[in-house]
C-alpha cells in the first residue's frame, strides 16, 4: 500500500485478520488509539471493526508499506454484541479444535515487534512462491501454509519470547541455525562474510557452516541469497524505486549480479516481474479465509 506524502491512508474493515509486515515503516492509529511505529518483522492482529489510519514516518516521496494479510473467516467467530470484538472460549479445548485456538490467541488487539520467526519469514516466501508458480494442488498447500503460519502467530501471541514455533525447545544445532538465519535476515542489505556470521555467534566459521549445512540442507550463502531476493520481490512492487536502488536495497553492489541471481532463481528478470505484478493474489480457505501478500 501507498501512503500520500505528508498524508493519510485509511483503512476500515470489520473480519478479523493478522497483518505481518514485510517492509517499510508507517505509523498506525486504530480507531482513536495511537499504536506508534510498524515496521519489518511487526505482527498486528486487528479482530474486531475498527478504522486504520497509516501515516508516514518522514516528508519525502509517497511511503511504500508491504504487507502479508491474513483474514480470518468471521463466521466461525463467537462476538461480544457489544464491542464487536471475539470472546475468548473458557473451557474449550485448543488443541482439538483449530476455530477456539484462534479465537482464544485473537481475542484482543495486539502489535508484537519484530516478532517474526525465521520459520514465519521462510513459510510467507514458501506462499509467495506457490502463489507465482501455481504448482500442482498450489491453492491446497497455500491453505496449509497459511493455517500453519497462523498456528505459529498464535504461539508468539501466547508465549512472546519463549520456544520456538511447535512450543519445543530447539536442539543446540538447530538453535545456531536459527540464530544465523537471524542474523541473515538482519544484515541482507548489508555486505556480509562468513566471518561476520561466525563472529556474531561465537563461534568458528567453519563449524558454523558445516551445522548450517547440515541443519538446512542449504549453504549459508544459498539462504542470505534467497532472502535478498525475496526482499527485491517485495521492494519491485514499489514502482518508484528503480532496479538499480532495489539491488542495493537488497544487498548487491552491482546491478547486473542482481538481475542474473534473480533471473536464476525466479524464471523472470526483475522488471518482468514488476510488470506481472509481483505476488498479489489472494486465496481463500476455511478458517483462514484469505492469505494475501498486500502492497
Amino acid at each position: 500500500m501507498f501512503i500520500p506524502r505528508e498524508g493519510e491512508l485509511v483503512v476500515e474493515k470489520d473480519e478479523p485478520r493478522v497483518l505481518l509486515v514485510c517492509d517499510g515503516r508507517a505509523r498506525l492509529a486504530v480507531d482513536a488509539n495511537d499504536v506508534g511505529e510498524i515496521g519489518p518483522g511487526d505482527i498486528l492482529v486487528l479482530t474486531g471493526p475498527c478504522r486504520q489510519i497509516y501515516r508516514s514516518c518522514h516528508k519525502g516521496p509517497p511511503t511504500s508499506l508491504h504487507l502479508f494479510r491474513l483474514v480470518l473467516d468471521r463466521s466461525q467467530f463467537t462476538f461480544d454484541p457489544a464491542t464487536g470484538w471475539p470472546l475468548p472460549l473458557a473451557g474449550e479445548h485448543e488443541e482439538t479444535d483449530f476455530t477456539v485456538f484462534l479465537q482464544n490467541r485473537c481475542s484482543r488487539f495486539r502489535h508484537l515487534v519484530r516478532a517474526q520467526t525465521p520459520a514465519m519469514r521462510e513459510l510467507l516466501e514458501s506462499i509467495r512462491h506457490d502463489a507465482e508458480s501455481e504448482p500442482p494442488g498450489f491453492r491446497h498447500r497455500i491453505n496449509a501454509r497459511a493455517r500453519l503460519l497462523i498456528t505459529f502467530v498464535g504461539e508468539a501471541l501466547a508465549q512472546p519470547g519463549q520456544a520456538g514455533p511447535g512450543g519445543v525447545a530447539p536442539t543446540r544445532r538447530r538453535w545456531l541455525s536459527e540464530r544465523v538465519k537471524e542474523y541473515l535476515l538482519t544484515h541482507a542489505g548489508e555486505p556480509v562474510k562468513l566471518e561476520d556470521v561466525a563472529r556474531h555467534l561465537r563461534l568458528s566459521a567453519e563449524h558454523t557452516a558445516r551445522v548450517f549445512k547440515e541443519e538446512t540442507a542449504s549453504t549459508i550463502f544459498d539462504f542470505l541469497r534467497e532472502v535478498r531476493i525475496d526482499h527485491a520481490k517485495t521492494l519491485l512492487v514499489s514502482a518508484h524505486l528503480s532496479i538499480h536502488e532495489i539491488a542495493r536495497a537488497a544487498g548487491y553492489s552491482s546491478t547486473t549480479l542482481f538481475c542474473r541471481n534473480f533471473k536464476r532463481l525466479v524464471g523472470l528478470t526483475p522488471s518482468a516481474y514488476r510488470e506481472r505484478g509481483g505476488g498479489r493474489r489472494s486465496y481463500s480457505g476455511s478458517v483462514v479465509r484469505t492469505a494475501r501478500p498486500v502492497a
